[in-house]
């Protein structure tokens, strides 16, 4: 069986959506303004999940000013297929504005293949947090990335900065045999990267890190059993989020 094409097309500006557009397996809720000038947008699955031949398309465009929070309501399965499942995250972001893009967990299953690869653009005066979250599969079937692969890649163009990282997980071996990891990327203000660093030290019951990329720009990464990424996620969604958002901090 052949693959489909799934596409979220996006355009926000500080008056509302000015394109929206979905096919595939996310459908979008209608977006809700947040009560302090931005929208809240939540995406929920229509399918099983991504299975292998499958293609996504994601592109979300910020014009200057507005401010968006998307988050989805459910967890993402991957299935295996006929070669991967390719999926293109692309943000383009304006000045002055603001994006939080909240991840659920990616659950493959044997024989499943995924690369995606997540394609950031900002002027340095606007603000972003990206994330990124994986499991090793059904855990409590005693799967822990079982005959798995997920090939990660994000470009990041911030002002003047450029970055580019790629994990590639096969094996438990490649994640210290963590059944979960999530990953995070920062771009705002030197106050906001810095809290965000002493509450990944804090952190005790998973391996959290952190690397500093430029001035308020941070790549942070939590490691651990599935219940401890979540609880950890969960906290630092709570305490990043909003003060990403806000107009300053």
């Amino acid at each position: 069986m052949r693959g489909y094409l799934g596409v979220v097309d996006i355009r926000l500006g500080p008056r509302g959506l000015g394109k929206w557009f979905t096919s595939g397996s996310q459908r979008l809720l209608t977006a809700q303004p947040d009560g302090s000038g931005g929208y809240e947008l939540w995406a929920v699955g229509q399918s099983a999940g991504l299975k292998g031949g499958d293609r996504q398309r994601i592109a979300v465009k910020l014009d200057a000013g507005s401010r968006l929070s998307w988050e989805p309501v459910a967890a993402e399965h991957l299935l295996p297929g006929q070669g991967p499942a390719v999926s293109l995250l692309r943000f383009r972001v304006g000045s002055s504005s603001r994006l939080y893009w909240a991840s659920f967990p990616v659950i493959p299953h044997p024989g499943s293949r995924l690369r995606r690869c997540t394609v950031l653009r900002a002027p340095q005066d606007a603000w972003v947090g990206v994330e990124e979250w994986v499991t090793g599969g059904r855990v409590a079937r005693g799967e822990l990335w079982h005959e798995t692969s997920l090939d990660l890649e994000s470009r990041v163009v911030w002002g003047p900065h450029r970055w580019h990282e790629r994990m590639v997980v096969e094996n438990q071996a490649a994640v210290d045999g963590a059944e979960a990891v999530w990953s995070f990327w920062l771009m705002a203000s030197p106050e906001l990267a810095e809290g965000l660093k002493s509450r990944l030290e804090a952190m005790t019951q998973v391996y959290a890190s952190q690397v500093a990329l430029a001035p308020g720009a941070v790549l942070a990464r939590v490691l651990g059993s599935e219940s401890a990424v979540a609880e950890a996620v969960m906290a630092l969604r709570a305490w990043v989020r909003p003060r990403l958002l806000q107009s300053c901090w």
